[in-house]
């Protein structure tokens, strides 16, 4: 084992050294055949950035590494997502913070990497040294390092306000960046697509050069239902708009038909038709029917950049023709809609969960449930709305102030493994909740197993599964396994007789009937005949003591 381990660290360092190499030498041999692309792109950007830098772009790509790494705690290995998610309007922290906190390295680098590729392209069209109406603004400086940056969190706060539910990370805004850009650029947007996911498989290159995976079993929710659909769309209408408002005032030229082919690839290629449900722990996708809602998307935004690109200003209302209501409607009809909903789940509160056991930290309940309906609420003032719930299993978190609720780890995954660590906590503290599940297993396949939850030096059950039956009879007794507060024991029972016995790493008798854990199995037996297999350790704390 230590020398395959050897092995993989020498092909990495060769890998990484071969590959800087080769981006190296790729840098030189493009400079050296086309300097002119690089001193026409230096040239322009002069003429629109302070320095000729994207310095807004720098700013806020700053601010999301330093508030993941210190604030969320990510230079210590685990990240601290929970205080940070947009739970609802009674915790606006939440809101706050959302837009820039991320849930873990590969969202950020996600994120991150497009917000490099096409963030710099919008700050260009805003420009440090003019303002939308094409005259002078602020100093270019203050514009570039804190005007620019300032504008792009409002968006992430806007997009966070009104998601449908809890929302974290700053592809609201990259989607902004991408309806922005698109409008200005529609080509350019599609070839910078491409520019993206090259940059991010050298980014995974050069951080993982060699990458092992084990089949097996998994519990791992799809990479689609993980999507901020609401967020992402909300994002890209609100750069659209924000792009057609710019281009009227500076009197450019926009090709409605091109946008929409855009946007539409756009859509496809950044999963705007993952639209999905889900039914317990079964997650359905209806990529038909997103496709079509792509599609449609598409339409809307090229009809409205074709008839608001050319009209005049919203102002001479007796030019208001119509099509222009019709033009507007199908920018703003969407967003309102989006803004509607998200305003009423943003007033979800949490229900107080009773007759369950809870591990309390600063505000926090950590505890464990099998099919318990999630508690997280709407309350609309004046309205007695039913809530629409659902059914969950596993390690569930809840925070009555703050309006969360949300499970840190299914019971499929705790099964498969048991030893878990997430953190809570707020600006300035966190605390390490570590959730164990310690259980046995009948030679039936039945399982009976606790959930132990540690925090601050202390360990307590929350959870205890029914016994295991084994269909096991020794000597008249029926043999069973339970596990009551972490603590394995064999159930026997004969008639109105009873015993429950811990189990040891040693053998041990009881009613004439020896009971051994031979490698994580349980054997029963009488006298020195051969002994039956009942069941075996699985779980976490496997030392029987």
């Amino acid at each position: 084992m230590e020398a395959e381990t050897q092995e993989t660290d020498v092909i990495q360092e060769i890998s990484y050294v071969a590959l800087s190499v080769v981006l190296i030498l790729l840098a030189v041999t493009a400079y050296v055949s086309r300097p002119s692309v690089l001193h026409t792109t230096a040239r322009r950007a002069r003429e629109r950035f302070v320095a000729g830098l994207p310095l807004g772009t720098f700013v806020i790509v700053s601010v999301n590494v330093v508030f993941f790494v210190f604030a969320q705690r990510a230079y210590t290995g685990d990240v601290l997502t929970v205080p940070y998610l947009s739970w609802s309007y009674v915790y606006p922290t939440g809101f706050l913070t959302g837009p820039v906190g991320h849930a873990g390295v590969p969202h950020i680098v996600g994120n991150l990497t497009a917000t490099v590729v096409f963030a710099p392209v919008v700050e260009y069209v805003v420009g440090h040294k003019i303002d939308l109406s094409g005259e002078r603004a602020l100093h270019p400086l203050v514009r570039a390092l804190v005007g620019v940056p300032l504008a792009w969190y409002g968006v992430g706060v806007f997009v966070s306000f009104f998601s449908w539910g809890p929302s974290i990370g700053f592809s609201g805004v990259v989607y902004f960046f991408f309806g922005f850009a698109v409008v200005f650029y529609p080509v350019v947007s599609v070839g910078l697509l491409v520019v993206t996911d090259a940059f991010r498989t050298l980014l995974g290159a050069l951080r993982r050069p060699v990458t092992a995976s084990t089949a097996g079993e998994s519990y791992i929710t799809p990479s689609w239902a993980n999507i901020a659909l609401d967020g992402h769309v909300l994002g890209l209408l609100v750069g659209v708009g924000v792009a057609v408002l710019v281009a009227r005032r500076r009197g450019a030229n926009l090709d409605a038909y091109r946008v929409g082919t855009a946007v539409f690839v756009l859509g496809l290629a950044q999963g705007l038709y993952a639209v999905w449900t889900v039914d317990g722990s079964t997650y359905v996708l209806y990529r038909a029917f997103g496709v079509a809602f792509v599609a449609l998307l598409a339409v809307l935004v090229a009809y409205f950049v074709e008839i608001e690109s050319s009209s005049p200003p919203f102002t001479q209302l007796d030019s208001f023709a119509p099509r222009r209501t019709v033009s507007v409607s199908t920018l703003l009809v969407p967003i309102v809609v989006i803004c509607v909903i998200g305003l009423v789940t943003g007033l979800g509160t949490v229900s107080t969960v009773d007759d369950v056991d809870t591990v309390e930290v600063d505000g926090y309940s950590v505890w464990y449930g099998e099919d318990v309906e999630n508690e997280r609420v709407v309350s609309v003032p004046f309205i007695d709305a039913a809530p629409v719930n659902f059914t969950v299993s596993g390690v569930i978190v809840t925070n009555e102030d703050r309006g969360i609720w949300y499970r840190a780890a299914s019971k499929g995954r705790l099964r498969t493994d048991p030893s878990r660590s997430f953190l809570v906590g707020g600006l300035g503290w966190y605390d390490e909740v570590t959730v164990e599940r310690v259980g046995l297993e009948s030679s039936t396949g039945n399982t009976s197993y606790s959930v132990l939850v540690t925090t601050r030096n202390e360990t307590r059950a929350v959870y205890d599964s029914p016994p295991a039956p084994t269909a096991t009879t020794v000597d008249g007794w029926g043999v069973n396994l339970t596990v009551d507060g972490g603590e394995r024991a064999v159930r026997m029972r004969r008639g109105d007789r009873t015993r429950t016995v811990p189990l040891r790493n040693t053998s041990f008798t009881v009613e004439g009937v020896t009971f051994t854990t031979r490698d994580g199995r349980i054997l029963a037996g009488v006298g020195d005949e051969t002994r039956a297999a009942v069941g075996r350790i699985t779980g976490a704390r496997q030392d029987l003591g």
